[in-house]
């Protein structure tokens, strides 16, 4: 059991799958620990904000769907993004780091393999989408959405907020299974953007990680002060 301990969180298990390469930050560690907690307890909903750059989609939208199908290979992931081809490119690195890690116990089918959509021996899978249009297949146990919005031009725009967050609410909500977690990390690029509205508006109780580059409390949970 200790040599499998690795397994339990997704910071640990990309360190050791990645062969160390992939570094948990103290930050990465806080918000890998909120998703094992989420999925364990079940209709987890977690907003994460960092700024760019920071590493928050390796975690989520690479090593949490490999964490997570290794776990329970009879889940289904849907992974969303602003744009199609961009959230099946998220497809296509978890399937081939599925397939050629040695270290990862979840096998897939060989008569199923698009990026956009693929599935494993045990039934479960991944399916990936673009923000604001149809979601094709059933529903899903884990639904992360990395990046809706693809810049602050979008964001600007009222009619395109306005569509995102009905999107947000009928298509992408009548995805989740019982029981199913929903991640959304995204950059803020505006007061009233999809953050926004999950802060100020939504019924779910969502769990907010937000570690900006610059500490803006007098002590934030990575222990850093104002300022630094």
């Amino acid at each position: 059991m200790e040599q499998e301990a690795w397994r339990v969180y997704p910071h640990t298990y990309a360190f050791k799958l990645s062969n160390h390469i992939w570094k948990p930050y103290h930050y990465l560690k806080n918000i890998s620990k909120a998703i094992a907690h989420a999925v364990s307890i079940g209709n987890g909903r977690i907003l994460v904000n960092l700024p760019p750059r920071h590493g928050k989609s390796f975690l989520i939208s690479k090593w949490t769907p490999i964490w997570y199908l290794d776990n329970f290979p009879d889940k289904k992931v849907l992974l969303t993004t602003y744009e199609a081809n961009f959230a099946s490119d998220w497809g296509y690195i978890v399937r081939n780091e599925m397939r050629d890690n040695p270290l990862c116990r979840s096998t897939l089918r060989e008569d199923s393999t698009a990026k956009s959509g693929w599935l494993t021996d045990a039934g479960g899978g991944m399916k990936t989408a673009g923000s604001g249009g149809p979601i094709t297949g059933k529903g899903a146990d884990l639904i992360i959405c990395d990046d809706l919005v693809k810049n602050s031009a979008e964001a600007g725009s009222q009619t395109y907020r306005r569509n995102l967050v009905q999107w947000f609410n009928s298509t992408l909500y009548t995805r989740l299974e019982p029981g199913a977690t929903l991640i959304v990390l995204m950059t803020r690029w505006h007061e009233e953007d999809i953050a926004g509205h999950i802060l100020n508006e939504h019924n779910d109780k969502w769990k907010h990680l937000n570690f900006p580059a610059i500490c803006e409390k007098e002590q934030d949970e990575l222990g850093r002060k104002q300022g630094e």
